[in-house]
């Protein structure tokens, strides 16, 4: 499968996810919150889907997945910019009042290893 030939020579893995969707789910469920859980879940499905498009339009990312508060995205190391992914992220701070964190490798699983270590530290990126 080219995929995983290519990334070790020239493309990476970015793996997001939004910070503590479970917790804000179960909270407006748990209060019978609907309206507020309908409207939380229309605005993340939303920016998630512009902050996809801007990864797309910006550095030319693939998206892998796409899912739920997931993202998996497969982008050139040349086309990355580090600036931009942090652009990316403000913004969609701004609109969802979320914050969303990213493990970034040539390999799915140190990607994943990533993720958790930019979680467990409150970073926006963990790159290895």
């Amino acid at each position: 499968f080219k995929i995983v030939f290519l990334c070790r020579e020239t493309f990476m893995f970015v793996l997001g996810d939004v910070d503590q969707v479970r917790k804000t789910i179960e909270s407006l469920l748990l209060d019978e919150e609907f309206q507020k859980l309908k409207k939380f879940s229309d605005t993340l499905t939303k920016e998630l889907a512009e902050l996809v498009n801007n990864f797309e339009n910006s550095m030319q990312a693939k998206v892998l997945m796409a899912g739920g508060d997931d993202i998996l995205l497969f982008i050139n190391k040349n086309n990355y910019n580090k600036k931009q992914h942090l652009e990316i992220i403000e913004n969609f701070t701004k609109k969802t009042n979320c914050t969303i964190s990213f493990g970034i490798s040539d390999s799915i699983q140190v990607a994943y290893l990533n993720l958790r270590k930019a979680k467990a530290n409150n970073l926006s990126i963990f790159f290895s």
